[in-house]
């Protein structure tokens, strides 16, 4: 599911016009449908996902496009505040390490 969801936001990106409707519209759509989505998983379904979800904000951080960013941030926060605690250093590394790169983003 999230690599589909990746795969859209890549073509997206990789898109020359990104000013028509369709387009924008498209990103932040099933970006609010994700979001909808791991609110209801469970804490083993995010865990799970952890790495693809990463990944996903990763890419995600070149779209130029304040509403999908935003979106993206809500669901990083979300992901962030349903996990159990992550004892593994390196996960925690990288869930500090993609919100400095939103905050640099949003402080621009």
């Amino acid at each position: 599911m999230i690599d589909n969801v990746k795969q859209i936001l890549r073509q997206v990106v990789m898109s020359k016009d990104k000013t028509t409707p369709t387009q924008s519209g498209l990103e932040v759509n099933i970006l609010q449908f994700l979001y909808e989505y791991l609110l209801k998983a469970s804490e083993s379904q995010l865990i799970v996902v952890r790495s693809s979800l990463l990944s996903l904000m990763k890419e995600g951080l070149q779209l130029n496009f304040p509403p999908a960013l935003f979106l993206l941030l809500v669901i990083l926060r979300s992901y962030v505040q349903n996990i159990p605690l992550q004892e593994d250093k390196k996960v925690r590394k990288e869930l500090q390490v993609t919100c400095f790169h939103f905050v640099l983003l949003w402080s621009k």
